[in-house]
């Protein structure tokens, strides 16, 4: 066997092994998309003010009657961190993320995400709300989830204002 015929044998049976593996490394089709949101508190405010700014004021504000945030998002989750937790952290000897936290949003498609901040009404009173308690120029990465742990959820919950409601099957 001549080494260019050795050389198309090996590549058509790699080929062959990589189609019929392909499933191993193919993505899933996602269920929903999830924005996240990578934030930092204004210098000049307290950890508490910001905090409770945040899960408190900015969350209810986020979720008024009418918006096409409270309409197209499915979960709205915010991760905190406090300094308690970033010394310990730091103490675990890995470099810590400047984040102060991150939002997570999961919508249907990113065509939600696209109508939300293409609203004009809604953009103006986060960008008015947000002045209170975040610098400008946070992050952003999309995303979908990988359970590996974990208890499988079968409907995403939202609270408003106390009452849990069931806003989408998954």
């Amino acid at each position: 066997m001549s080494s260019a015929t050795s050389l198309i044998s090996d590549c058509a049976s790699k080929d062959t092994i990589n189609k019929a593996n392909s499933h191993l490394h193919a993505h899933p089709e996602p269920k929903f998309v999830k924005v996240t949101l990578f934030i930092k508190k204004l210098p000049h405010i307290t950890d508490e003010f910001f905090h409770n700014y945040w899960r408190k004021e900015h969350a209810e504000g986020s979720m008024f009657k009418g918006s096409i945030f409270a309409e197209k998002v499915l979960r709205y989750n915010q991760v905190h961190t406090s300094p308690l937790l970033k010394a310990q952290a730091k103490e675990l000897g890995f470099p810590l993320a400047e984040w102060d936290g991150y939002a997570e949003v999961w919508l249907r498609t990113l065509d939600d995400w696209k109508a939300i901040i293409e609203d004009e009404k809604f953009m103006d009173f986060i960008a008015a709300d947000e002045k209170h308690f975040l610098e400008p120029g946070y992050h952003l990465m999309l995303s979908y989830d990988n359970l590996v742990i974990g208890e499988v959820r079968t409907g995403l919950e939202t609270q408003v204002k106390g009452k849990t409601l069931v806003k989408a099957k998954l």
